[in-house]
């Protein structure tokens, strides 16, 4: 075995002892553990005269002594495992382990410079945390009384008080050495191993008296060499030995260098891993924290009502990778059936229907509604209920209340209990304003039936008659077709009367259609008539049923549709008897004949309602003249004109059309002056007077009461001041006579109801300006039912054909709803923060409604 004897010279061996020992290149001694421990426990020959120097062979440690005292005694543990000695002829202190002390036949081990704690460890895998738990207390090592005396007594080891080692020591090194996987097992580091096993595998190590070591390292013999056999204790020149003279070539995997650096780099790999790892679900809670998830429903949902989009979108594998791709954390929200989204669209509804009862419970004005009856492909009929009126803000607002299924009957009497249902759900019965319909006489019975329910229900008087309100695009429909088609007055008559027939669903303009092609006697076949658009039948109208034709003949082929683009380089339309403006379309893109009767405007006010017929009335009258000497054309200028007449004599039955007329700023009652006869104008500001005596003597609301109630008392000076004020004061004039009797000015605003809504308004008309609001904000048309109609015709696709009727409606109310931003919050993100711009408490909070 080898020793360390100075701290410049490496291991050297102990002068005066023989080295005829063997070590194998795995271990350091040939002994076993179980050898050792056995002979120190049998050993009887050392003395133990000194504490710590206990079994000490003074013989074999020729030219040492024991160590002389120094002011700090040793007290590490590594003393238990060794001898603190001192060289006679140098004085130099050296360690000498006490386990190859006691193994007579081989180098005792004396180590200066070279640290006993790693020495331990790699020969014996002794760990300081291991030697504190077997040996316990720590030995000091203590001098002699005797120090001049290097021959000391011996004593028995067995009845020694300590022993060369700790007993549990003496087992756990035992245990080490003899058992490599119980060390394994026991310590985390393994027992350091042969390095160039490859290598090495050709050699052997030293037999007979062949040297053993050469400058204090293990000599290793080739076996492939003989007489003598060739030596070395380095893997390099073993390797180059091999080639040159047996011509084998070893290649080892990896030098220790760069095993170390790989296990680094793997350690630093695993560490980055680790920490990769870390960092990844740090951003995925990241992104799982800022998903709101209960407002990910709703708008998913929404964007199903609003873009008339199938409820099993959501499954889409398309749609499921966008959001993937904005949010990996989204999967966890992501629905694998359209049920969920149904399921949804029902909680959502149901809760914003509370949202958008508050917008009306604080409506400034009367509640106004439009509603129509349409019938859709799948052989269903839809009534639909949408509301008008004047938001807390004093903005114009809609919605749609409801699209309930119409069963079994289209009359009125039918459609009264859907209408009175949804006046109930929004507890509207005190502020129902006037009803907007077309001229059907089904919509005179279901108001008349309303009427006597509100009464006996909620004891609400409601004029069924002035709150009925005509729809001044049927009334121009009507008007053009009778222009168009009608050939007498009789005949427009009939056709008149078949449209208020409650049993049939026949309009005027349909009427008129049937009675032309009736005339044509060819198109009677066994009494039943063939279709409208058959091509005789047609062309007994005239030039516009040879233009009908035209038309159709071109639509009703992809080569001669080309053909047209080709020349005209436009679509040719096709007239529709139930949209008014469809005939002056196809003229217009014909161009045979240019009309001059497109009033249909966006955001129609019913202030113009009396205005455009006037301007009708205007036209058919320069047409007479005109067209004085063309019968023809006479005759459909007088059944146009008589069509029209007929409807402005009804509106003298409500006084609401005149009456926006004069709270018109550009128009009050100058206009009536210049334009109207003489006993119109008194009918219509009569009806005006009564229709405002409802509000005159209406108490301030408490928002102008209160800002009169907080202004300031007036000084000496300003009350002497207006005392002398030739202005008249508010409570001197009635509001309604100094408004329509002072001079028209020009508005600063879009329409009559903006004007009404400013504050200086409202100040200087406190009460008129509710009237004003109440009137102005009536819709002249009913085409919000109609744009209804076309947006639910586009959730009914053929491929969702069953949809039942209550999904319809809530899909419809939904969409209306965030389409007139009655429930859809809005976000900005102004300086990385996000601010609701949305306005007010009015939104409902989705929190909660999905939950299950």
């Amino acid at each position: 075995m080898d020793f360390v004897g100075s701290a410049d010279s490496g291991p050297t061996s102990l002068p005066g002892l023989p080295d005829n020992s063997y070590s194998d290149p795995g271990s350091s001694f040939d002994l076993s553990a179980s050898d050792i421990v056995k002979e120190q426990a049998d050993n009887t020959t050392f003395s133990s005269d000194c504490v710590g120097y206990e079994g000490i062979d003074w013989n074999r440690l020729s030219g040492y002594s024991i160590s002389r005292p120094r002011k700090r005694p040793r007290t590490g543990w590594v003393w238990e495992y060794g001898y603190d000695v001192e060289n006679d002829s140098s004085g130099h202190r050296f360690w000498v382990c006490k386990l190859c002390h006691r193994k007579k036949a081989i180098t005792t081990h004396i180590l200066k410079n070279i640290d006993p704690l790693r020495y331990l460890f790699g020969e014996f895998q002794v760990l300081q945390s291991d030697a504190n738990r077997n040996c316990g207390a720590t030995t000091r090592v203590k001098r002699p009384e005797m120090a001049n005396t290097h021959s000391l007594p011996q004593s028995n080891a067995a009845s020694s008080s300590s022993s060369v080692l700790p007993s549990d020591s003496v087992s756990q090194v035992a245990s080490t050495l003899s058992d490599p996987e119980a060390s394994s097992s026991q310590h985390a580091v393994k027992r350091r191993k042969l390095r160039a096993t490859s290598t090495w595998d050709h050699f052997r190590g030293a037999q007979g008296d062949e040297p053993r070591t050469m400058s204090g390292r293990l000599l290793h013999y080739c076996t492939r060499c003989c007489n003598p056999s060739w030596s070395t204790h380095i893997s390099g020149n073993a390797r180059y030995h091999l080639e040159k003279a047996h011509h084998i070539h070893v290649r080892e995997d990896l030098k220790s260098q760069t095993k170390r650096q790989l296990a680094i780099e793997n350690a630093f790999a695993r560490t980055s891993a680790n920490q990769l790892q870390q960092a990844r679900a740090n951003e995925v809670n990241t992104l799982r924290g800022v998903i709101n998830a209960d407002a990910f429903r709703e708008a998913q949902m929404l964007l199903s009502a609003r873009r008339y989009l199938p409820l099993n979108f959501a499954t889409w594998p398309e749609y499921q990778a966008l959001l993937s791709a904005v949010n990996p954390a989204v999967q966890e929200l992501l629905v694998d059936s359209g049920n969920t989204v149904a399921a949804d669209l029902d909680r959502a509804y149901d809760a914003h229907q509370e949202s958008v009862k508050k917008w009306l419970g604080r409506s400034r004005s009367l509640v106004h509604i439009a509603m129509d009856v349409w019938s859709s492909p799948q052989r269903k009929a839809y009534i639909a209920v949408h509301a008008q009126w004047v938001d807390e803000g004093y903005h114009l607002r809609k919605a749609l209340l409801g699209l309930p299924n119409l069963r079994h009957s289209h009359a009125g009497a039918a459609m009264t209990p859907h209408l009175m249902k949804i006046i109930r759900k929004y507890n509207l019965a005190h502020r129902v304003g006037y009803i907007t319909g077309d001229n059907d006489v089904k919509n005179d019975t279901c108001l008349r039936q309303l009427a006597l329910e509100l009464l006996e229900e909620y004891g609400v008087a409601f004029d069924a008659v002035s709150s009925r309100t005509r729809c001044v695009g049927h009334i121009i429909n009507l008007s053009l077709q009778a222009f168009l088609f009608a050939t007498s007055k009789n005949a427009l008559q009939v056709a008149m009367e078949q449209a208020q027939d409650e049993t049939t669903d026949v309009t005027v303009a349909e009427a008129l259609h049937d009675q032309l092609h009736s005339t044509t006697t060819s198109q009677t076949t066994h009494g039943k008539r063939r279709k409208r658009n058959d091509t005789a039948g047609w062309r007994s109208i005239g030039p516009l049923g040879k233009l009908h034709n035209i038309a159709v003949f071109i639509r009703n082929s992809t080569v001669r549709n080309d053909a047209w683009d080709d020349v005209a380089g436009k679509a040719l339309g096709i007239d529709n008897v139930t949209r008014w403006n469809s005939w002056f379309k196809l003229l217009d893109a014909a161009p045979f004949y240019q009309a001059t009767l497109e009033q249909q405007m966006e955001w129609a006010s019913i202030d113009q309602v009396l205005e455009n017929m006037d301007i009708l009335f205007m036209q058919f009258e320069d047409a007479k003249v005109k067209y004085l000497d063309n019968a023809r054309m006479v005759n459909s200028v007088h059944m146009g004109w008589w069509v029209l007449s007929k409807y402005y004599e009804e509106s003298d039955k409500n006084p609401i059309y005149a009456t926006a007329l004069l709270l018109h700023p550009e128009k009050r009652r100058r206009y009536l002056d210049r334009h109207w006869a003489e006993e119109w104008r008194q009918t219509a500001v009569d009806g005006a007077r009564r229709l405002w005596a409802k509000y005159k003597d209406r108490p301030l609301s408490l928002e102008l009461a209160r800002s009169g109630n907080e202004r300031r008392e007036a000084t000496p000076y300003e009350r002497i001041k207006q005392s002398m004020s030739v202005l008249d004061t508010p409570g001197d004039e009635d509001e309604f006579e100094k408004f329509v009797n002072s001079p028209p000015r020009h508005m600063m605003t879009n329409t009559p109801l903006e004007w009404w809504c400013r504050e200086e308004q409202r100040m200087e008309y406190p009460r008129l300006h509710q009237m004003a609001l109440d009137v102005l904000s009536v819709p002249a048309m009913s085409d919000d039912p109609e744009r209804v109609f076309s947006c639910t015709r586009r959730t009914i696709s053929w491929d969702r054909a069953r949809l039942s009727p209550g999904t319809v409606e809530g899909l419809q109310c939904l969409g209306n709803w965030v389409k007139n931003d009655l429930i859809r919050k809005l976000y900005v993100a102004v300086d990385d923060e996000i601010i609701d711009v949305t306005g007010g408490d009015d939104v409902a909070d989705p929190s909660g409604l999905y939950s299950y």
